[in-house]
Order: structure tokens, then C-alpha cells, then sequence
């Protein structure tokens, strides 16, 4: 939503935040799980040529490299969001592999996934595609920061690490379940503002 945007950025460029936070960088909205079944939104998707995962990562990377390039100085995290894990679960789903438009970054990205895997290795499979689509673009994601799920990224006592998404025992959560965290927390997952309990 570019009017929304701008309303973030201008809002940026006067309060000068030490600390950004970037919740659901991109929609995945090529393969998103909720309509990979609905042949009406693929072929919608077709028609508008928005069938490119590759494009959907590049456009969330270019993102980034624009909000470090404008605001250099602050700390800029990306909050590990279920739009940006619909990466991980695309790459996991079998039926990628006949997917034409998709189906060589599909298997590449699962190459490099197994690799981490034979070699024991913990990999953060969206941060290594966002980074490697900024390097293939000539362009650094440097001082960008991808938070990890069970990262706890503590400011003034208040909670930043998380973006809402999971609740208690696998439950969705929802800002009134983190009410009893015992800790204020800031999260994204709604999409919308709101203060409960102060």
C-alpha cells in the first residue's frame, strides 16, 4: 500500500526512530499457500504477471536495501512473520518441482537448504535468499538484521522480537493472549494498531 508507506517513511524522516522493525516483509503473493488451490487467483496472477516467487523476494530485498540506503543510521530488523515463512513452506511442498515459472528457483533454493543440512549447519533459509538476491543485484544487505523466532530483541523492557503470529501451545496468537507474557509486548501480526492493558 504506497499510501500507507509513505505515511511510515514521512513519519521516519521526522521522529528519526533509533530502531526499525519490518514485519511480513512481502506477501509471497506469487505462491501464497492460502490460494495455491484457487485456479482463479492463479490465473489472475498469470494475466497480471505476478507468478515470479524470484520477483516477489527481489521486490522485498530492494525494499530493504531502499530503507537502509534512506535511514543509515538506525537499526533495522526484519521480525521472522508467517507472509515471509511462506517461503520456507513453498520450498517444503513437493508440487513446487512442476511449477514452470518457479520450478528452477524452487530447486536451487532447496539445494542450497539440504547442503545446510548435510553439513549440520542452522540455516535461515529467507535471509540467505534475500541476502544472495541483493548480492545478484549488486547490492548489500549490510546492517539489516533478520530476527530469529526465538529471538528476544529487548528495548526498554518491551518485547520486539515477535510478530503475533504463534501463541500458546501452537494456538494463533492474538495481542490479548500476550496481555498474560508477563512483558509488554510490540508485535504485527494484525495489521493494525491497537494498546491493550497499556
Amino acid at each position: 500500500d504506497h499510501i500507507a508507506l509513505k505515511g511510515a517513511l514521512d513519519m521516519m524522516d521526522v521522529l528519526q526512530p533509533e530502531h526499525v522493525f519490518v514485519h511480513d516483509l512481502i506477501d509471497f503473493e506469487a505462491r501464497n499457500h492460502h490460494n495455491i488451490k484457487d485456479p482463479h487467483f492463479l490465473a489472475k496472477k498469470h494475466f497480471n504477471g505476478v507468478e515470479s516467487v524470484a520477483t516477489n523476494i527481489e521486490s522485498g530485498a530492494r525494499f530493504l536495501y531502499g530503507l537502509k540506503q534512506r535511514y543509515k543510521e538506525m537499526e533495522i530488523r526484519v521480525i521472522r512473520s508467517n507472509h515471509d515463512q511462506a517461503f520456507e513452506r513453498w520450498l517444503k511442498d513437493p508440487s513446487g518441482q512442476y511449477d514452470a515459472e518457479n520450478a528452477w528457483f524452487w530447486h536451487y533454493w532447496n539445494a542450497v537448504w539440504h547442503n545446510s543440512i548435510r553439513a549440520e549447519g542452522k540455516l535461515d533459509i529467507f535471509a540467505s535468499v534475500m541476502r544472495q538476491t541483493g548480492a545478484s543485484n549488486s547490492f548489500s544487505l549490510n546492517g539489516v538484521h533478520f530476527v530469529q523466532e526465538d529471538e528476544s530483541v529487548l528495548i526498554y523492557n518491551i518485547e520486539h522480537g515477535m510478530h503475533g503470529h504463534r501463541g500458546v501451545n501452537g494456538s494463533k496468537g492474538s495481542p490479548e493472549q500476550f496481555r498474560q507474557m508477563g512483558r509488554k509486548a510490540n508485535t504485527g501480526h494484525t495489521h493494525s494498531a491497537g494498546i491493550i492493558d497499556g
